[in-house]
């Protein structure tokens, strides 16, 4: 599920760099463009800023996730663990063991 989502960053931020870059190109046709091009600059800068900090993100929940998942797994031994005691330890208490 991480990897569609970040895969999906990826495309996301391609194609708004090259819709950026579509801008660019169609602006310097035009007179007077040099004042656009600090702003295409700074839009490039926020797009590419932006897709770190999402995959920093993903990262992060990544992380968690499989932070989850150990937990998740020791609980379950622990719990097998605890039925395999109780399932032993039973016949003693309802008196079906050794006296």
């Amino acid at each position: 599920m991480l990897l569609l989502r970040e895969r999906a960053l990826k495309e996301k931020t391609a194609m708004e760099l090259a819709w950026l870059e579509q801008l660019q190109l169609k602006g310097h046709h035009h007179k007077g463009s040099d004042d656009k091009h600090p702003d295409l600059i700074r839009k490039r800068k926020n797009i590419i800023r932006t897709h770190q900090r999402r995959k920093v993100g993903f990262v992060e929940d990544y992380n968690i996730s499989r932070s989850i998942c150990k937990e998740q797994q020791c609980t379950l031994r622990q719990a097998a663990i605890l039925a395999k005691t109780a399932s032993s330890f039973l016949p003693y208490l309802w008196g079906g063991g050794r006296s």
